[in-house]
């Protein structure tokens, strides 16, 4: 059929499954790889499909074609999709580097996140209401002056995540009021991103400095990603 009549529409990618008999009766796992078409020419190509079904409620598909509201069937499977990052070889089958799609597209994520959003501006008209004062806390000697400065702003868990590998390929290893200071995020939820990467040593040499998890290293070894 022709795409602009195919009421299923054009196809974008194949999902392969590895069956339960293949993998010792767990739970079939799912790939996805996308066309080799234009629209693809920077971005990897393929990801894991992971089931996140668990606690997810059914949801009914629609379509809408002028005023008509139609049912197109029920959603019963939730997947969330992530990147499989390849490693590069030098034709020798030795890993070098990760792969170059993962990498290029990392480096524009981050020169996104990058982009000052905000200004700053020196208001000197004392006459301005609602402003807030410094006020003194504590008691005795102990007092302590707070105002009202400017707060850490979270950015989405994907900008902070990206900019988050970037560093880990600078250095291996970084305390975590280091990360803070590059990325300024809130420490909640800096660290709560962080977290799904990284771990945090807890004795050694290493101790209280995070490193990435040993699946989002190089190759699986010790280089970062």
């Amino acid at each position: 059929m022709n795409e602009d009549t195919d009421p299923i529409g054009p196809q974008i990618g194949t999902i392969c499954m590895v069956s339960r008999d293949k993998i010792g009766g767990k739970s079939p796992e799912y790939t996805l790889r996308l066309e080799d078409k234009a629209e693809f020419a920077d971005v990897p190509k393929e990801y894991n499909m992971n089931i996140t079904t668990k606690d997810t409620v059914p949801m009914v598909g629609f379509s809408q074609e002028g005023v008509r509201l139609s049912s197109e069937g029920t959603v019963y499977q939730k997947f969330d999709v992530e990147m499989i990052r390849k490693a590069a070889t030098d034709g020798s089958g030795v890993p070098q580097a990760l792969d170059p799609a993962y990498r290029a597209l990392n480096r524009e994520r981050t020169k996104a996140a990058a982009i000052k959003t905000r200004t700053v501006q020196l208001v000197t008209d004392h006459k301005i209401t609602n402003t807030r004062q410094p006020v003194e806390i504590g008691f005795g000697n102990h007092k302590k002056r707070q105002t009202g400065g400017e707060k850490r702003v979270a950015r989405p868990a994907e900008e902070v995540q990206s900019e988050l590998f970037t560093m880990f390929e600078r250095q291996p290893r970084w305390a975590f009021a280091q990360l803070q200071k590059e990325t300024d995020q809130p420490a909640m939820h800096l660290k709560s991103v962080l977290s799904e990467i990284a771990v945090q040593n807890r004795r050694g040499p290493y101790a209280q400095l995070w490193e990435l998890k040993p699946q989002y290293k190089n190759g699986g070894g010790g280089g970062a990603v």
